[in-house]
């Protein structure tokens, strides 16, 4: 589990999804041509608050992985009620079964994201489907 602060304090903090909303207050709002759309963004729970940063470029996490100071800028969201979802998890990259450490390598993810990669897996072979992947 990644350490995560706010302002050099412990939170929580998850990759998610969100449907940006308008935030109502700022005319000059900075995701207003976002509203409506799904961006990738960062769920902080920081004592009794919960609020979202923008992460499509990847600051958000940076900024909670790092320490969270007000010195590494964020971008605030605001966002449309029951529209968080968890970020997918990236599937690994290995030529499954020709590399020799592959099985070792799925052994070690979640249960459900190993299931996904052998139905993906499956998949393809059963279309006679044969992806290269660059180690």
């Amino acid at each position: 589990m990644t350490n995560t602060q706010w302002n050099g304090e412990p939170c929580t903090a998850t990759q998610v999804t969100v449907t940006v909303a308008d935030n109502g207050f700022f005319p000059a709002y900075w995701a207003r041509e976002f509203v409506g759309t799904r961006r990738k963004a960062v769920e902080v729970e920081y004592g009794d608050h919960t609020f979202y940063l923008d992460d499509e470029d990847g600051s958000g996490w940076d900024k909670v992985t790092h320490g969270g100071a007000p010195d590494w800028g964020h971008r605030d969201l605001a966002i449309e009620p029951g529209s968080v979802e968890p970020r997918a998890v990236a599937m690994p990259e290995f030529d499954y079964p020709r590399d020799p450490d592959a099985e070792e390598i799925l052994n070690t993810l979640p249960t459900d994201v190993q299931q996904r990669i052998r139905a993906r897996l499956a998949a393809e072979a059963a279309e006679g489907t044969e992806q290269s992947h660059e180690h």
